[in-house]
């Protein structure tokens, strides 16, 4: 590296070395030390911060105040999350909002700002999402529980609290360039059990049936690490299809699923993908991200049950218009030893324009001889940094032959957050179902509670 640099600014992040003359004498070897004060908050964000800032000097990009702003907001970034404040945080959207009503910067810019400060938040909340334990590696631990209440208009059924979810998750590199995830649901899945017993004079035979739940394997996924970004992921993982079915259920903005989702989604599979990322311009503004996989077919915890392999694919493309995002998803495979036809195709897409979010997807389906199709779509309002409103509305139609037989509901809910990334929340949720043939009555009013770790 270079002995000495032309000005103070070029010295962050890259720590200057100064040679020790005197404490060394006899030791026959040149010694130096790192003078870390150079480095402010001894973080990879000062280089960030001093690289943007010299990118746009140079660039002339920027009006000078404007360059002064950013690197103000950077400072005070790198400052409070050195110290964890969270008051310190919030005050830069009061800092950038103040800046906008004295007209110092446009919105425009104000938008730029906040969207490369959100991007350092989110790397600080997925550093503080999981924790290593010591083993032969590394090895990442969290996971989340979700108690849920659920309250039935429907005459006859019981409200009733469940335990949702009880998810562990585990993730690590085995070498640099081997990985691995496992994922647990230690709620399990429900089965009914039968006791049978034999009592009196003479003997009578009374039953008694009741549920219990088994620890269900979801994630057993290992891989390799290929350059550019890209990845090649063997075992039991979620194909490679529609949006809301691969987001985390921590993370859905209802606490269910639209009736499409759960009908003609694939689900969980083993066998084996390809995927990754390309950018298709400098900034990154324009990207595509794909994966392609080849799978049993059978579904979750179970072998094949023919010799036919299913094919499933994604594409997301990012076409360079701020916020938005477009996505097609195919799988194409055979159901059953009958080898039953089993094909699905989706198209989704999502907005983003602070405060609002606007998202949603279309799938249909075949199965053998029938058809089916279904479509839902989403709008999120942020209330403030701690909650959201959401209003969405899903339909779904099993067999496009038979007249209705289709349903709709909509869902009315509201989310607040108890920390920055969400993982601990309230959600609560009324759903309102209609049916195209005879009307029930078998709407739905949802509180779900769940605490990350």
């Amino acid at each position: 590296m270079s002995k000495w640099v032309e000005d103070n600014s070029l010295s962050v992040g890259r720590t200057p070395l100064v040679r020790i003359d005197r404490i060394n004498e006899g030791a026959g070897a040149t010694v130096f030390a790192k003078i870390e004060g150079q480095d402010p908050a001894c973080s990879v964000k000062c280089r960030i911060g001093a690289a943007s800032n010299m990118e746009t000097h140079h660039s002339r990009r920027f009006e000078l105040k404007t360059t002064l702003i950013v690197s103000l907001l950077a400072v005070l970034f790198i400052l409070s999350a050195s110290a964890g404040a969270l008051a310190a945080v919030d005050s830069v959207d009061i800092l950038i909002k103040a800046l906008i009503d004295q007209k110092v910067i446009a919105e425009d810019s104000a938008a730029s700002i906040r969207a490369e400060i959100a991007t350092l938040r989110q790397d600080e909340d997925k550093a503080r999402k999981s924790f290593n334990v010591t083993g032969k590696t590394p090895i990442k631990i969290n996971g989340y529980f979700q108690q849920r209440y659920t309250h039935y208009t429907q005459d006859g059924v019981s409200d009733s609290f469940e335990t949702k979810r009880l998810r562990l998750l585990l993730s690590g590199d085995a070498t640099p360039d081997i990985f691995y995830n496992l994922q647990l649901e230690l709620a399990g899945s429900s089965k009914a059990l039968t006791q049978a017993t034999l009592a009196g004079t003479p003997p009578s035979l009374t039953t008694k049936t009741g549920s219990f739940s088994k620890p269900l394997l979801l994630d057993a996924v290992a891989g390799y690490k290929l350059p550019g970004d890209r990845r090649i992921s063997i075992g039991q993982f979620k194909t490679p299809f529609g949006l809301e079915f691969l987001t985390a259920a921590s993370s859905t903005d209802a606490i269910n699923s639209p009736r499409v989702i759960g009908s003609l989604v694939p689900g969980y599979d083993t066998g084996i993908q390809y995927s990754g990322a390309k950018p298709l311009n400098d900034g990154g503004t324009r990207q595509i991200t794909y994966a392609f996989g080849l799978f049993n077919g059978a579904g979750i915890n179970t072998g094949d049950d023919n010799e036919h392999k299913d094919l499933a694919g994604r594409l997301v493309l990012k076409p360079g218009i701020e916020g938005l995002s477009l996505g097609l998803a195919h799988y194409s495979g055979r159901a059953t030893a009958t080898k039953t036809t089993r094909d699905r195709t989706g198209v989704e897409a999502v907005y983003v324009r602070t405060p609002w979010t606007v998202k949603g997807e279309y799938i249909s389906g075949k199965d053998g001889l029938t058809k089916k199709n279904g479509w839902y779509t989403t709008a999120i309002r942020q209330v403030n940094d701690k909650s959201q409103a959401v209003v969405r509305y899903d339909t779904y139609e099993p067999n496009k032959s038979v007249a209705d037989d289709g349903s709709n509901t909509l869902t009315l809910g509201y989310n607040y957050f108890f920390n920055k990334d969400g993982y601990s929340r309230l959600q609560l949720n009324w759903e309102k179902h209609t049916e195209e043939g005879p009307s029930k009555d078998d709407d739905l009013f949802l509180a779900q509670f769940q605490a990350g770790f």
